[in-house]
């Protein structure tokens, strides 16, 4: 019986195996969620992404709707005036059915009596002396109403025939140069220049200026940004011409502004003199009844 005792005290004691199945199992378990968390950031990306592009087409649609905004105000803005002048939807206009005035007294004179403010404006001498006479001649209220009436007449015939044309020729909805240089082409004979044909001071100035373009930010507000080269461009020849036209306009246009101008001043402060002294005259005048009348 003891030697049994001893035998089996000696053998081995096995060790359970289920544990490292269990451990297994925990580590495809482990697999499995790090698989999931994976497939779960994969998809929160995607949804970001997704949302990413959704406040894209919004901004780009919150700025589409304001610039709509901006230009259906100006458009009805612009109705108005038109609405004001008389130019209805509906009603044919020959350019003298006219019920209210677009023109004050004050625009026409203006625009009579307009003179460049420079010599340097690439202008025809004898034209430039032109407006620089019209710009000194005196204009009385009588010539200035008739002036008025032909300038609404005018105005109106010009804008209807521009309208009309870039409408039938299915052009865009903006008037440019070209449909009005084809409008004002018949009238050239009345007019007493044709520099709107080709004018120099335009195409100088295009030559000289960066071409860009309006970019629009997230509050809607438009910025001019420019990029390389000018709206017309021009060669090396080109700039020795620009140059031989500003020292003739130095020699000529600019020498003849100053000498109006010094004969404009010359010419108010006369008549200031003038004023003064019959101010002074009328005032001794008053004054000697009340002399009298007190002594």
């Amino acid at each position: 019986m003891p030697r049994k005792k001893a035998k089996v005290a000696e053998e081995p004691v096995p060790e359970p195996e289920p544990e490292e199945e269990e451990e297994e199992e925990e580590e495809e378990d482990e697999g499995d969620e790090g698989g999931d968390e994976d497939n779960e950031q994969e998809e929160e990306e995607e949804v970001e992404e997704e949302e990413g592009e959704d406040n894209a087409k919004k901004v780009k649609r919150l700025k589409r709707s304001r610039i709509n905004e901006r230009r259906k105000a100006r458009q009805n803005g612009i109705r108005s005036y038109a609405e004001k002048a008389g130019a209805k939807v509906g009603m044919k206009s020959f350019g003298n059915d006219m019920t209210a005035s677009i023109f004050s007294q004050s625009d026409v004179k203006r625009l009579a009596q307009w003179c460049p403010a420079s010599g340097d404006v690439h202008m025809k001498k004898s034209e430039f002396e032109l407006h620089l006479n019209l710009r000194d001649e005196a204009l009385s209220t009588g010539p200035l109403k008739v002036l008025g009436a032909n300038v609404e007449s005018f105005a109106r015939k010009i804008i209807s025939e521009v309208v009309l044309r870039n409408i039938e020729n299915g052009g865009a909805q903006t008037i440019n140069a070209a449909n009005m240089k084809s409008v004002l082409r018949p009238f050239l004979g009345a007019l007493h220049s044709d520099d709107f044909l080709a004018p120099g001071g335009v195409i100088r100035i295009a030559q000289q200026s960066p071409v860009g373009r309006y970019e629009v930010d997230d509050d809607g507000k438009r910025t001019w940004v420019e990029g390389e080269g000018f709206l017309l461009p021009k060669d090396e020849e080109e700039d020795a011409t620009i140059a031989e036209e500003r020292k003739f306009a130095k020699a000529n246009q600019v020498k003849m502004l100053k000498e109006k101008d010094k004969a404009k001043e010359a010419a108010s402060a006369e008549r200031a003199k003038k004023r003064a002294a019959k101010a002074a005259v009328a005032s001794k005048e008053s004054a000697t009844p009340l002399a009298i009348a007190a002594a």
